[in-house]
């Protein structure tokens, strides 16, 4: 039996420097850095302009080491990344943001099969976008390089270069975004769904919307987005992967219990693995979760979560009797950052 031994170290720093160019007295504007849907970076007040705030800045730091050790050989490798921010409010209720990230890949030990690995620097436009909130936030307008999410991540949440806008009104607010993933770089580009994405990138187009109503604490929520594969494909290996999600969930919290629930359904278009045959997708996926928090010293908490998702055992045939006849059966596509060393990188 072979023996295996693998030492994860990963630990988490973040070093927040702030600055205001022109604004003397520090609110509760300040800038706490948010990897995924970006909620502190909303304009909420009318009084919020560059006279009020000034300029914005600051730095972020993630180091992570990774050392491993098994019958191939042995790796040692260390991650750092920096993400240097700014923010600055154009006019009342319009800002622009901007994130520069440049992550370094150093080696400690490259032994065996790991003899070849070398260090590497990538540096990357993270974040750039303008958003603007109308009617007293009422309307939110946002454009750029950003995060974009729908639901509770599961069918999306990463960057991309798009646009969103936000409609809310007494009874039920509606999101509708849209966002094109092909001008990441593709070292930093997670939504690679066949060999071409891996190797060039994956360029996609994404579109959706969401409705949601909120009602005595909890919320209930309807969505769709469909993707398109934009991306080229040889003659004879067909592989571009459109499909169409839909979903409703429900959130909310009662009493000392918070809870959440999603149901997606996926359909579209694909090619069966290695050939050029067009098939149906159908598959459905499932996610939930209850945080239930205790009024002890230290704020302990009970937090259960459960998520599946249908799968295919066969791709290459649609025969199997995993699958529905006459479909891909493919396992349902999703594309989400809420992934470890995703984050870390």
């Amino acid at each position: 039996m072979k023996k295996f031994f693998k030492l994860f170290i990963a630990f988490f720093i973040l070093l927040s420097l702030y600055g205001y160019g022109e604004s003397s007295t520090r609110d509760e504007d300040r800038f706490f850095p948010s990897e995924n849907i970006d909620k502190d970076m909303e304009s909420f007040s009318a009084a919020d302009s560059f006279s009020t705030k000034g300029i914005q800045y600051g730095l972020i730091l993630n180091p992570l080491y990774l050392y491993e050790d098994n019958d191939r050989g042995k790796l040692g490798s260390y991650i750092i990344n920096a993400r240097l921010w700014g923010k600055v409010y154009l006019w009342d209720n319009a800002f622009l943001y901007l994130r520069v990230k440049n992550s370094y890949l150093g080696t400690t030990v490259t032994e065996g099969a790991y003899s070849s690995v070398e260090s590497d620097n990538v540096i990357d436009l993270d974040l750039s976008y303008i958003s603007s909130n109308f009617n007293n936030g009422a309307i939110v307008i946002s454009a750029g390089r950003k995060f974009y999410s729908i639901g509770t991540g599961l069918v999306l949440n990463g960057r991309g270069d798009g646009g969103e806008i936000s409609l809310s009104t007494s009874i039920f607010t509606i999101n509708i975004l849209g966002l094109y993933t092909g001008l990441l770089l593709k070292d930093n580009n997670p939504y690679g769904l066949s060999d071409r994405d891996i190797a060039d990138g994956a360029k996609r187009t994404f579109a959706g919307a969401t409705v949601s109503a909120d009602f005595w604490n909890q919320k209930l929520y309807i969505f769709g987005l469909a993707q398109i594969d934009n991306g080229k494909e040889d003659e004879t290996s067909k592989s571009k992967y459109n499909s169409q999600y839909y979903g409703i969930g429900i959130e909310g919290v009662l009493k000392d219990l918070s809870y959440f629930a999603e149901f997606i359904t996926e359909q579209g278009k694909s090619y069966i693995s290695g050939s050029d045959e067009k098939s149906s997708i159908k598959s459905f996926g499932f996610n939930s979760g209850i945080d239930y928090f205790f009024s002890l010293p230290l704020n302990p908490a009970i937090i259960l979560q459960y998520s599946y998702g249908s799968g295919d055992k066969d791709r290459s045939s649609v025969k199997s009797p995993t699958q529905i006849a006459g479909s891909t059966g493919d396992a349902l596509a999703l594309y989400t950052l809420e992934h470890f060393l995703e984050d870390m990188l």
